[in-house]
């Protein structure tokens, strides 16, 4: 599944299985530059989650566990 911003760019990609999250995601800025990354197994968020500025340090890191 990708989300777009109202000005045409991608906002986020995410993957599904059987109408549930599963499987990498990841968030954009408007710029296109990365905001997050991280992965959902059976809708839940798991493993290392990453938060990045628009300058691409990162902001954060929070790490979920798996189902």
């Amino acid at each position: 599944f990708m989300a777009y911003y109202p000005d045409g760019s991608k906002s986020y990609v995410q993957y599904y299985e059987r109408g549930i999250c599963d499987g990498d995601d990841t968030g954009y800025y408007p710029s296109g530059c990365i905001n997050y990354r991280g992965a959902h197994k059976a809708g839940k968020q798991v493993g290392t989650w990453v938060w990045y500025s628009e300058s691409g340090a990162t902001n954060s890191v929070r790490n979920y566990p798996s189902p």
